[in-house]
């Protein structure tokens, strides 16, 4: 499902009932709804060309995350994982350490 809505446009926020003025061979018109955007996109040239820009983004970004990686970025990545896990187990084992502490001087002063 598209987190855009419906009948509005994304980027002037145009909706069917106040289309933009568009500029086009002389004339002035108003906006209609771009092919494939399930009319979240009116064709006013500045939306377009948003569109568009965004549309080859989000590719690019997709392409890069689903490139292969290198074994020295795999290695890279494994050896995050394993600092990450240990400064977790660092974290726990304070944590344990202070409540024991806690308890211990609750049980002294019982």
């Amino acid at each position: 499902m598209s987190e855009f809505t419906p009948e509005i446009c994304r980027y002037c926020g145009c909706t069917q009932d106040t289309p933009c003025k568009v500029y086009s061979g002389g004339e002035n018109n108003t906006c209609g709804w771009l092919h494939g955007t399930n009319h979240t996109c009116c064709n006013a040239p500045v939306c377009e060309s948003r569109f568009y820009a965004d549309k080859r983004r989000a590719e690019s970004e997709a392409k890069a995350r689903n490139r292969k990686r290198t074994p020295a970025e795999i290695e890279e990545l494994i050896q995050e994982e394993r600092r990450q896990s240990r400064r977790e187990s660092r974290l726990r084992c304070k944590a344990r350490k202070m409540r024991q502490a806690e308890a211990a001087r609750k049980a002294s002063a019982a």
